[in-house]
């Protein structure tokens, strides 16, 4: 009989407050929301979150629109403001590993249907980024290398639009370079968006569901294999990817796999039950060593999908079943609808959208910096899993005992009794 020992195996699962000010206690797990602009207009998201865990960036509703924000757990919410000219809305999008360069989109007076790529800093504040010579300046910032001085993102380059109006190329940024067009594929193909590695050695692309490019810095983009498709994230040393990958059934499409080069084979992240039960999968972020992944399963626009979170260890979970049952942060149970949108570079913070206890669309971030774990497979809490645990949960089975209701569905039943054996027989984590 195997017995799992506190202390040697626990693994910190990908869920940390963003926004930890320094020197704050670690091991006080807490789930809260970013908070709003203006309370009279309640609405806000949170789009990504800096891979060292301290700035949150999204967008925050207005009277007249909506404004770019960046969020650390000790001043809250920062309005970044708009373009100079600009009168409508900003959003942020990205934000670099230490939290100090922003980017994103803002009207800037100059295109009535949108906004053009911006670039923040706390000294420079926000400014253009300029244009690829389309007929517009319309177009987004999305992505920068850690260290803020490559820029990825998507602008008007005045070619036709695949499907009409306006086309797109993506462009790359930086301070010695200005904005260049860089989705320029063999064959004629322009690549409306790309995104680069951490290090901004790689770079990828995909066109559609079935084309997927790759290149470095040298260049050229170069279509992949077929069962590439789509990547959707690289690890610096390319040695572990995510793709999402379709197989022709609108059932299971796309579904999100982890491909190491090591074994050369693809892993299916596998589904969360709930929602649609349709069994598809999107990734929203990733832990810089590729072990830990968030993202949405079995989306529904009816119900807005399940939220998970997966890694090496335990594979995949409901996100929100792991904060409030395995990490006890109640204030969890009470969101609806919850979407991871970003993870930091430990996998152990994590932020996203959803919808609070008002019934308002609110950004979220949660913290387990330092957190141990319930493992509610140690019924006794002796500190490890041994015998007596099943000894002593049927004891409280059959004495009808609130706490023998372990998968918490009210009322003691023979399930129960499934569910508890499942759980001890995988030991704590």
């Amino acid at each position: 009989m195997r017995t799992a020992h506190f202390g040697r195996s626990w693994a910190l699962v990908a869920i940390v407050l963003a926004g930890f000010a320094a020197g704050q206690a670690a091991g006080q797990p807490s789930f809260q929301g970013i908070g709003f602009l203006n309370h009279s207009v309640e609405g806000s998201l949170a789009n990504k979150i800096s891979k060292n865990g301290n700035v949150v960036v999204g967008e925050s509703f207005i009277a007249t629109g909506s404004r770019a924000i960046a969020w650390t757990a000790a001043d809250g919410l920062m309005n970044l403001g708009v373009l100079p000219g600009g009168t409508a809305d900003s959003v942020a999008y990205g934000v670099s590993a230490d939290g100090s360069v922003i980017v994103g989109q803002s009207d800037d007076g100059n295109f009535a249907e949108g906004g053009t790529a911006f670039r923040w800093t706390q000294a420079t504040g926000m400014v253009a980024l300029g244009n690829l010579g389309g007929p517009t300046n319309y177009g987004y910032a999305y992505q920068t290398s850690d260290d803020g001085t490559i820029i990825m993102g998507s602008m008007d380059d005045g070619h036709p639009g695949q499907f009409g109006g306006i086309g797109f190329q993506t462009f790359r940024w930086t301070a010695a370079t200005g904005m260049q067009p860089f989705g320029q594929a063999p064959g004629g193909v322009i690549l409306g968006a790309a995104s680069v590695s951490g290090d901004g050695l790689n770079y990828w692309a995909s066109r559609g569901q079935l084309q997927t490019y790759r290149r470095t810095l040298a260049g050229p983009w170069t279509l992949q294999p077929a069962e590439f498709n789509t990547i959707t994230w690289i690890r610096n040393d390319g040695q572990v990817m995510f793709t999402s990958r379709c197989f022709g059934s609108t059932t299971a499409c796309p579904r999100a796999h982890r491909w190491t080069a090591a074994t050369g084979a693809f892993t299916d992240l596998g589904i969360v039950s709930g929602s649609s039960d349709r069994g598809d999968t999107v990734l929203r972020g990733v832990s810089d060593d590729g072990t830990v992944a968030v993202g949405l399963a079995n989306f529904d626009p009816n119900d807005g999908g399940v939220a998970f979170i997966w890694d090496t260890q335990h594979g995949i979970r409901n996100l929100q079943s792991v904060l409030v049952d395995t990490y006890g942060l109640a204030g969890a149970a009470g969101w609806s609808q919850i979407e991871p949108t970003g993870l930091s570079a430990d996998g152990r913070v994590i932020c996203g959208i959803g919808f609070n206890l008002d019934g308002a669309q609110e950004g979220w971030v949660a913290n387990l910096r330092g957190a141990t774990a319930l493992c509610r497979a140690d019924f006794n809490h002796s500190g490890s899993v041994t015998v007596q645990d099943i000894f002593e949960f049927l004891g409280a089975w059959f004495a009808g005992a609130a706490s023998a209701d372990f998968n918490g569905v009210g009322g003691v039943t023979l399930q129960d009794i499934f569910d508890f054996l499942a759980a001890w027989f995988t030991g704590c984590p």
